[in-house]
């Protein structure tokens, strides 16, 4: 609806404003005394935000897609509390195959993406084991399966997705185990599991935030 639109807008419109903030920082700087280094630090994330939402917007195929991506993702960035980037990152490098590749909708594939960043907050994954799942996801997605050495990187950063795929398989999480152990598993098989678990996934990730909150 044109109401929604008009809400996508203003959201996009305020991270642009963040971007540019850092950008107008050098001025603040050069009045208040601000670090040389901070300058930097704050020039660079407006410079990232800029590029990263250049990369978004190559990977949907119009204005409305673009905007309706940069408001889901900023949505599960806030919800899950993982970085913007790395929810960028992952929609970037995996949209095109989800869609093209799989048949999924725009708001599919979000549901895949989503799934898997509140996964990776569930199973409290490190960056940098995120970061190779993301990759090793996205390879998955060009080549149609998961070899053994890519289940080991996936299972090791979400021990929770062989459940997600064997509730979507009528399977047991030790049936899909040795399944990926054995290069048996289709990534078809781990979006299916993706988008089927992502209220599941959310709801733990939400469930993780309140027992923090309440401790």
């Amino acid at each position: 609806t044109e109401k929604h639109t008009k809400e996508m807008q203003r959201s996009l419109k305020q991270l642009e404003r963040q971007a540019e903030h850092a950008q107008t920082a050098f001025k603040a700087a050069l009045v208040g005394g601000i670090t040389v280094g901070a300058v930097s630090t704050l020039l660079e994330i407006g410079d990232n935000y800029k590029s990263m939402a250049e990369r978004v917007k190559m990977a949907t195929n119009s204005v409305v897609e673009y905007e309706y991506a940069q408001k889901r993702l900023l949505t599960s960035a806030n919800t899950s509390f993982r970085s913007l980037a790395e929810a960028q990152e992952l929609f970037i490098a995996t949209s095109d195959n989800l869609r093209g590749g799989y048949g999924y909708t725009l708001e599919q594939a979000l549901d895949v993406t989503d799934s898997l960043s509140y996964a990776f907050v569930r199973n409290a994954t490190a960056a940098d084991k995120a970061k190779t799942a993301i990759n090793v996801y996205d390879r998955a997605l060009a080549t149609g399966k998961l070899n053994a050495q890519d289940w080991q990187s996936i299972n090791s950063a979400v021990p929770t997705l062989a459940k997600n795929i064997g509730d979507a398989m009528g399977k047991s999480a030790q049936e899909i185990n040795k399944m990926g152990m054995s290069g048996q598993l289709a990534t078809s098989m781990m979006n299916e599991g993706l988008l089927k678990a992502k209220q599941e996934n959310e709801d733990a990730a939400n469930s993780m935030f309140n027992s923090i909150a309440d401790a």
